[in-house]
């Protein structure tokens, strides 16, 4: 390896590091992976790690690229190694139910509970109701544009709770159901700035 190195990463502790650089071997540039550890105050690599080359790397570019939501799938959900196909079906199901949403309007009216939006979904439509008792609602709704920000916000947000919350244990849909709750509460706080 040359001198030179271009640090692009370093991730973990300075006793167990993941560093990702760019590099010179024999004249060629190569991607390295690789664990290092901290000694006498300067970070020294292990032998665990990998030094890839422009093809290797387009490879792997491209593999994670098109097998990234199988890959992170299979990461999030190693315990269920054996119903990973099934998990990570359902969760392909469910992104294309959701791809079927080609309309949607937005309503402002209140909503069930502390709430700040509720969306429901029927057939490729969706609908957003957004409640206008809420501070941050009720300053900026009205205008065609911010309705329409509102509108995909508010969408997209419920989108992605379900897409996570899924096939998820109760503790992740607990985490969701607060995060919900503390967005309004930090939105509403945000509307006097």
């Amino acid at each position: 390896m040359s001198n030179t190195e271009h640090v692009i990463l370093d991730s973990g502790s300075k006793r167990n590091c993941m560093r990702i650089s760019l590099s010179e071997f024999n004249d060629t540039p190569i991607l390295n992976i690789r664990n290092y550890f901290e000694k006498d105050g300067e970070m020294r690599p292990t032998k665990k790690g990998i030094s890839i080359s422009r093809n290797k790397f387009l490879d792997l570019a491209k593999v994670l690229n098109e097998k990234h939501e199988h890959i992170a799938s299979f990461l999030e959900n190693t315990k269920n190694l054996e119903k990973f196909d099934e998990i990570f079906n359902k969760k392909s199901l469910a992104l294309e139910g959701i791809k079927t949403v080609e309309t949607a309007n937005l309503n402002i009216c209140p909503t069930p509970g502390r709430n700040i939006s509720e969306v429901k979904y029927q057939g490729s439509s969706a609908v957003v109701n957004l409640d206008p008792n809420h501070k941050f609602i009720d300053k900026f709704s009205g205008s065609e544009a911010c309705d329409e920000v509102l509108k995909k916000l508010f969408l997209a947000l419920d989108i992605s709770v379900r897409l996570v919350t899924e096939d998820e244990s109760n503790e992740v849909i607990q985490s969701f159901e607060r995060f919900e709750y503390e967005l309004a509460r930090q939105l509403r706080n945000l509307t006097e700035i």
